[in-house]
């Protein structure tokens, strides 16, 4: 039995206990702890604490009545659920027949595990289990979308959303002080009995002298692309004026995490989302009181800070270290080479196997879109893109908590869309992400109906 296996238990029953709608909260709880497994499965891996959280949310619905229907509404051609739905038929296809349809006609990158230590290498397309492993992680992932937006839907309760990102925000927090604090007073295991997913563990990789973060993730990108979604729906909450200055606190927090993840992909990733952003939100900026200004404002100087970084570069010889191993060397090392080699086979795949793709999780890439294209085909990758613009581009015109957490959440989806473009290996964008969708399209409707009964209303 692992570590975490009483916990995840423990959960389980607290999520069955809870409901779907309060349950939230205990599964935002688990989005901090990347590395933790509920159990593991022999040789074929380990089920993550999330994984078994999203298992348990879908059974606490037994007993519940009236909230299939609203499930199954999420999914009608006219709700975002729609694409996704289809995409997850389409994925399941593509997972049983086109590795054996396609076999040896193209080449992929794949893991290879040797004696004590995995490396990437080219090789034949052919069918393995990985293939059904990628695309079992990707229906669980992205079902916790359904039951969100339909459970919301009909109890939208933003108050209990925004009690779940809090609480996943604190626990984060937590476990990245816990992470910096165990290397510096020596006690660098303090973290391993979470950290039982069948992984690599890069939790102790230094740069400059400086420990990279990885907190309850097993390595720095992943911590990095979690930090970049609470960072984005943090960013958010701060335009709501009657929060106060806790959304402030908690969006500057995400931001110093971020810069010490140490993550060169985090660095151009938080660069591109804070400049769209304001420029996104300038209008309404130049209403906010001036803390709150200050802060989204600031947001667009991080290439005037990258500037700022060079000239410290320049009369810094410790700070240079930094910023050649982060940037400079980073841009024309061999794993920069390396991973452009495999975006290169990603586009020779769906040239090769004539837009279908691989199937999901065949080939590796590095970044979403091509890891999209390689393994999904063109209708599979039109397919996601429409799921995510049907999401982030939902309109929203009204100013209630339902609206401002949802507009919120949204935000923090668009901001991992960048993030997973420029490191995601494989189509799956995550649970982190389809619980933020989730809970997105069923406050933002909450507040659409809200808005119409208000209409109708007799004066």
């Amino acid at each position: 039995m692992l570590t975490t296996t009483p916990i995840a238990l423990v959960l389980f029953a607290a999520i069955l206990f809870a409901g779907p709608v309060r349950g939230v909260v205990l599964l935002a709880a688990v989005m901090p702890f990347g590395s933790s497994a509920a159990f593991a499965l022999g040789q074929t891996g380990t089920v993550s604490l999330l994984d078994f959280s999203i298992l348990a949310m879908w059974l606490s619905l037994v007993g519940r009545t009236g909230f299939t229907a609203a499930i199954v509404q999420s999914a009608r051609p006219h709700q975002a659920g729609f694409p996704l739905l289809l995409l997850i038929i389409l994925a399941g296809l593509g997972a049983l027949f086109l590795p054996h349809i396609l076999s040896h006609r193209t080449d992929v990158y794949v893991t290879v595990q040797m004696r004590d230590y995995a490396t990437i290498a080219l090789r034949p397309l052919e069918p393995t289990s990985t293939v059904t492993i990628q695309f079992l992680r990707f229906m669980v992932a992205s079902s916790i979308f359904f039951l969100l937006a339909g459970v919301f839907a009909r109890k939208p309760r933003a108050d209990l959303a925004l009690k779940a990102l809090i609480t996943a925000t604190s626990l984060h927090i937590v476990l990245s002080v816990a992470d910096i604090a165990s290397y510096a007073l020596g006690f660098p295991d303090l973290l391993d009995p979470i950290r039982t997913m069948r992984a690599a563990m890069l939790d102790n990789q230094y740069l400059g002298g400086i420990k990279r973060v990885s907190g309850g993730f097993p390595e720095p990108s992943a911590y990095a692309y979690f930090t970049m979604a609470l960072f984005g729906f943090w960013l958010r909450m701060t335009m709501v004026k009657s929060l106060g200055v806790w959304p402030k606190l908690f969006a500057i927090a995400m931001f110093v995490l971020l810069i010490r993840s140490t993550s060169s992909a985090a660095y151009l990733g938080l660069t591109l989302f804070s400049v769209a952003f304001v420029a996104v939100h300038l209008k309404t900026i130049s209403h906010l009181k001036p803390a709150a200004r200050l802060i989204l404002l600031s947001a667009a100087f991080l290439p005037v800070m990258a500037g700022a970084s060079v000239a410290l570069y320049s009369l810094n010889a410790e700070v240079a270290h930094v910023i050649d191993a982060v940037l400079i060397d980073k841009v024309s090392s061999d794993s920069a080479t390396e991973r452009m080699s495999w975006n290169n086979q990603a586009l020779t795949n769906l040239k090769d196997t004539i837009g279908l793709g691989t199937g999901m999780g065949a080939g590796r890439a590095s970044g979403w879109l091509f890891a999209c294209l390689g393994g999904l085909g063109i209708a599979g990758t039109a397919l996601y893109l429409w799921f995510v613009a049907r999401v982030i581009f939902a309109r929203q015109v009204t100013d209630t908590l339902n609206t401002n957490v949802s507009a919120a959440l949204k935000t923090g989806c668009a901001a991992l869309i960048i993030q997973a473009a420029l490191t995601k290996p494989y189509p799956n964008l995550e649970a982190v992400f389809f619980i933020l969708a989730g809970l997105a399209m069923a406050l933002g409707r909450a507040g659409s109906q809200h808005v119409a009964a208000e209409v109708r209303r007799p004066a």
